[in-house]
């Protein structure tokens, strides 16, 4: 079962990422923007090179460490012309009064054929990081997050 689902939105594309903790949660988000961008399991498939894009994300507060991690991975994929498709290694920490968070992705070259829409940022409004019990929608996860992308 994926960890992340696609909600209506009216201008751009909006998802939840939800897991039971937080290095699943930022990977569930990756690959729900990963897979706004290209069709990750035809990536995947494909047999082009894979490359791998190291992720080093650190924030103040959990909410921007989603918007970090998800514009660093975003910046990274389109500069260097790939489609990422899979999260390996993901590792969240709270070291010295900040929030970490360290993965490596794996990607391949990209070809018009896999794409599905142009991302052109994070949108850090209605940007929602939630645990369990606090204003939550997916009560069989501990944590989840709420996602605008600009497309």
């Amino acid at each position: 079962m994926e960890g992340y689902r696609y909600l209506d939105h009216t201008a751009d594309v909006e998802f939840v990422a939800y897991a039971d903790d937080f290095d699943d949660l930022f990977e569930n988000a990756l690959l729900a923007m990963f897979d706004t961008i290209a069709d990750i399991k035809k990536v995947a498939k494909d047999p082009g090179t894979i490359q791998r894009i190291k992720i080093e994300a650190k924030s103040s507060d959990t909410t921007g460490l989603v918007w970090e991690t998800l514009q660093q991975a975003l910046s990274k994929v389109e500069a260097e012309g790939l489609f990422a498709y899979k999260v390996e290694k993901p590792f969240y920490k709270f070291y010295r009064k900040e929030y970490l968070f360290f993965a490596e992705c794996l990607a391949k070259p990209k070809k018009p054929a896999l794409s599905k829409l142009e991302v052109k940022g994070v949108s850090k409004f209605d940007l929602k990081f939630r645990e369990s019990g606090i204003d939550y929608t997916d009560k069989s996860h501990n944590f989840e997050v709420s996602v605008v992308l600009d497309v």
